[in-house]
């Protein structure tokens, strides 16, 4: 992210830099129920992007200029799948939510022929507005500023009012005696709440949030990564944990306080946009906690950094815990720490403002542990209650309790009294008549402890979190229990999402059903074919069926995921079994087996059995001998072709590169894969790895990576290389409508180099949703040319000091769904002849050897290990391994077919017809004919799939509009010439 290691505004930001936090704040909406992400998804036009626009728009709220944020977009409704269930381990499934009891939810869908039931603890959240969005955390604008020019403070009805534990409400709140208070949420809930339930009031349009962090509150912020355990007493370790972080709209004085463990090493981080670590821009404040000292960073057009140490009598920490409290004072400009009631430090947070000048607020807070593995926690954060809350400004008032109600408006001192009365806009408080103004701050009490048995959390979006227990829903309403009322009963609509405490249960094995929207339905395949329903048997061992027009397709025996459990479960991140693998067999090492390409889209591993003049035999471990035309051949390779579906996360359940980033955060199926974004944490995208080591590639060798956006951007995706030793690497980063490439060389005994390059896409490509990207890779002489649909756009490396020798060891793809929704598919590794493509003719038979030599002909014969070839200059009999790939020429031909079978070995079968029981698919193919397979060596079946998508040329520009009369004849047949580098 722009940022991470150094300030925005040093040394001159640019401009997809300053993006970058835009794309952050502006989380994509979800998707809506009916959008194909695994189907046939035509490529689109997108918006033309312009880098600087957006960087002058981020300039604009940060100096100042008002600024303002566009609404979020809401995923379009389809009747009947409005809800979003999301499972512990990430799946979701869209439908409606029909009923919820102690131990079941009951689901419904409109393409199922009868409710679907699941075991609450293994549901984690339950989104009631179509997805789990960024609008349900993220309020007000992006930028808010403060400036010193004076404004008008507006009366208002409208307060934010702090409940037990973690609870609060917003909303239009009255009291007629000063006993009882009622608050009015849109719509027509409202709540009656007790003077002794209460521990204050915030005025203001706006929510201030009075959130904490326990046990039964956690599902409610951002954790970034690792398992939670509770370590009781609303204390909870967070392991191997990155961040924890929430979104806020805090008032100009607030105060957080918190508990941490003694010798614990952690930071607190304020920002003023994102709420995450390691990202400096104007405003933000940084403090590090370590047990003997304090260290304060903070960015205001540079860094102020301040060190100090705890006072040599500080008081010891009691139970082994330091208690802390961190005042922010935006009115006065500083921020005061105290430890176990003892000031250790205040600073100034920056200058005065000078005239016309502004100042971004606070938009949230983290807490991050150190990168210091000497301490006793290493890289787990541990934090124990933490709770924000509105500030008067008064440190003494604020260590014992008050007198009185205290009630604090806007540029008038403190008062104490008691309050007697509210209506509408007044504020009677004793005896006398004040109006409510924004800002206004009234604490009845102190804090009162939440509901100790709550196991649900309810969300009212930017209206409110309460926690409750005993939830039941039924015929649209909820009922439950609250820590101040002992049974409520509203209407379901009001909700915007219910997240379940408690013990989550473990993921299921077996298969998993995706749908074209990507929900994900695990069970057992029972029976389906050409055009018929879809029979799947469900985890509670209920038989249903599926209309297939809306599946996309089933992965066979998947084993049990990692399962994320919901944060205040207290469940530790649990893991298949591992299992007993073979040890291997001693003797000499199998080679790799051949792989064959049809122009169908068939491609499959085996042997090279015989060639004769009008077709080739070929040999697969499951299919057998087969016998196919030559008319039919695409490519043939002497090692192994990779692919997404055979390599990236299915193989090995217990890899550590199943998952390089997050856990479970991709929907995968035909090769494809999709980030679920924005649903395990509400309002936060990130980058989402998919991360192989360890690659065993020829010297010549291409890497084709298809990207697809769901939004009206352009796909946003990066490809990494990197050698064995780590000494090499490139970055190949598409966003924004330009390619930036970055990369370091390091040779021994000579100093490392760094290379970047921004290529703009403007002018040389169309905007479109879907782009199509080679690499292709010479390690040994460290250079690659990079394509973007059929277009080169740079190489890399014609130069001495650009090449980057041995890149190939690892490869990483990885998606941002901040900016772009974006699927990447159509994975292909594999042997490149080392020569350019040319698309200006028609694919020619070409045999490519290992050492770099490609020469124009065919194959002619085999026998004896030795392939007899035909060439332009005669005929040549050369060894086998002296091959590296056979080009047959001609066009690819890819057909619809009615099912496409990825096998566990990598290889992939079209079928015109199919028919599935319980052990086996069986299926008819034009070019390969009758095939019938174990469900055991089947590792997904796609039921009528999008068409196999080959390389392709250039695609003609559209020639300007011009009068008819003047209108230019283009023939789009005509060759296209490659751009210039």
């Amino acid at each position: 992210m722009a940022g991470d290691r150094s300030s925005w505004f040093g040394a001159g930001l640019p401009a997809a830099a300053l993006f970058a936090a835009v794309a952050v704040s502006h989380a994509q909406a979800p998707l809506g129920a009916d959008v194909e992400i695994f189907g046939e998804a035509p490529a689109s036009k997108t918006k033309t992007q312009d880098v600087v626009r957006p960087a002058a728009n981020l300039l604009l709220g940060i100096f100042g200029a008002k600024h303002k944020a566009s609404a979020e977009p809401k995923a379009p409704k389809v009747e009947g799948m409005e809800h979003v269930l999301l499972f512990q381990d990430g799946r979701q499934m869209r439908g409606n939510l029909v009923e919820l009891t102690k131990d079941e939810v009951i689901w419904n869908r409109v393409d199922v022929s009868q409710p679907l039931r699941f075991g609450r603890k293994d549901v984690r959240r339950i989104s009631l507005r179509g997805g789990i969005s960024s609008a349900d955390v993220n309020e007000g604008q992006v930028f808010a500023t403060q400036s010193n020019a004076t404004k008008k403070i507006e009366a208002t009805s409208s307060a934010t009012m702090k409940l037990g534990g973690a609870d609060w409400l917003h909303g239009e709140v009255t009291s007629p005696d000063g006993q009882t208070f009622s608050i009015q949420l849109p719509g027509t809930t409202s709540f009656s709440v007790t003077r002794d339930k209460l521990a204050w009031l915030h005025y203001g349009k706006t929510a201030v949030a009075g959130f904490g962090l326990d046990i039964g509150t956690v599902d409610a912020w951002t954790v970034s990564g690792g398992a939670v355990e509770d370590a009781k007493d609303g204390r909870l370790r967070f392991k191997e944990n990155n961040f924890v972080a929430k979104t806020m709209n805090p008032p100009k004085r607030f105060e957080v306080s918190f508990e941490a463990p003694k010798d614990a090493s952690f930071e607190l981080w304020f920002q003023p946009f994102t709420p995450r670590p390691n990202s400096y821009s104007t405003g933000t404040f940084q403090l590090s906690i370590q047990e003997k000292e304090l260290e304060r960073c903070m960015y205001e057009n540079g860094f102020k950094r301040d060190k100090v140490a705890f006072p040599s009598d500080a008081p010891e920490a009691k139970d082994g815990w330091h208690k802390y409290r961190v005042f922010y004072d935006g009115l006065d400009r500083k921020v005061t720490v105290m430890r176990d009631g003892k000031q250790a430090a205040e600073w100034a947070l920056a200058d005065e403002l000078q005239p016309g000048q502004s100042r971004e607020l606070m938009r949230g807070l983290c807490f991050n542990p150190k990168n210091n593995f000497n301490v006793k926690n290493g890289r787990d954060l541990v934090i124990g209650n933490v709770r924000f809350q509105p500030w008067d400004g008064d440190f003494a008032a604020s260590e014992k309790p008050a007198a009185g109600d205290r009630l604090s408006l806007p540029r008038t001192p403190t008062e104490v009294g008691k309050v007697t009365a509210i209506e509408g806009t007044k504020l009677q408080f004793s005896g006398a008549e004040k109006e409510l103004l924004t800002g206004t701050f009234l604490k009845l009490g102190e804090p009162v402890a939440g509901l100790a048995d709550a196991d649900a959390m309810l969300l009212f979006g930017r209206h409110g979190e309460l926690s409750v227990a005993s939830l039941n829903v039924r015929e649209g309403h909820a009922k439950f229990r609250t820590g101040f009322a002992a049974e409520m009963d509203f209407e379901l609509k009001v909700l915007d999402t219910i997240a379940f405490s408690g013990k989550g249960g473990e993921s299921v094995a077996g298969d998993v059903l995706v749908f074209k929207n990507g929900d994900e339905l695990p069970g057992k395949l029972l029976a389906t074919g050409n055009g018929t329903a879809v029979k799947w048997k469900t985890p509670a061992g209920f038989e249903v069926e599926i209309q297939p027009a809306r599946v996309a397709g089933v992965r066979f025996a998947v084993k049990p995921l990692k399962v994320v459990p919901p944060p205040g479960s207290g469940v530790a991140q649990s893991v298949a079994p591992k299992s007993e693998k073979p040890k291997p067999e001693v003797g000499e090492p199998k080679p790799a087996p051949a792989t064959l390409e049809l122009k169908n889209g068939d491609r499959f591993p085996g042997e090279l059995v015989a060639v004769g003049k009008d077709s080739l035999r070929f040999k697969h471990a499951v299919l057998g001998e087969r016998d196919i035309p030559r008319s039919e051949l695409w490519s043939y390779f002497t090692g192994l072709v990779t692919d997404g579906s055979a390599t990236w996360m299915d193989v090995d359940p217990e890899s550590s590169a199943r998952r390089a980033s997050t856990p479970d955060r991709w929907i995968t199926l035909d090769g494809a894969y999709f980030t679920r974004a924005g649903t395990a944490s509400p309002g936060y995208s990130d980058y989402s790895y998919l991360s192989q080591n360890g690659l065993k590639l020829p010297p010549r060798y291409e890497v084709r990576c298809d990207a697809t956006s769901f939004g009206p951007n352009e796909p946003y995706f990066t490809i990494m290389l990197s050698s064995k030793t780590g000494a090499s690497q490139l970055n190949f980063s598409f966003s924004y409508n330009e390619l930036n490439i970055s990369g370091y060389s390091q040779r021994a005994n000579v100093n490392g180099r760094s290379f970047s390059a921004e290529v703009p896409l403007r002018g040389k490509l169309e905007p479109s949703s879907r782009r199509m990207m080679r690499l292709l890779v010479d390690s040994e002489k460290g250079t690659v040319a990079v394509l973007l649909d059929g277009v080169l756009l740079k190489k890399v490396g014609t130069k001495k000091d650009e090449m980057f020798v041995g890149l190939g060891n690892s490869i990483s793809f990885s998606s941002y769904s901040g900016y772009s929704l974006t699927k990447l598919s159509n994975f292909w590794i594999g042997p490149w002849s080392g020569e350019l493509p040319d698309f200006s003719k028609e694919k020619a038979g070409s045999v490519a050897l290992t050492n770099g030599d490609v020469a124009a002909g065919q194959i002619l014969a085999l026998s004896d290990g030795k392939m007899r070839v035909e060439t332009e200059v005669g005929e040549f009999e050369m060894p086998m391994e002296r091959v590296s790939a056979v080009e047959f020429g001609g066009t690819a031909s890819p057909v619809k077919a009615a099912a496409r079978l990825r096998m566990r070995d990598g290889a992939v079968f079209h079928v015109d017809e199919f028919v599935f029981d319980a052990d086996s698919i069986s299926g008819k193919s034009a070019v390969l004919g009758e095939m019938k397979f174990p469900v055991t060596d089947i590792g997904e079946l796609i039921i009528t799939p999008p068409l196999v998508r080959f390389p392709f040329g250039p695609v003609p520009k559209k020639p300007a509009e011009k009068p008819a009369e003047a209108a230019a004849v283009v023939d789009p047949a005509a060759p296209k010439d490659l751009p210039a580098q």
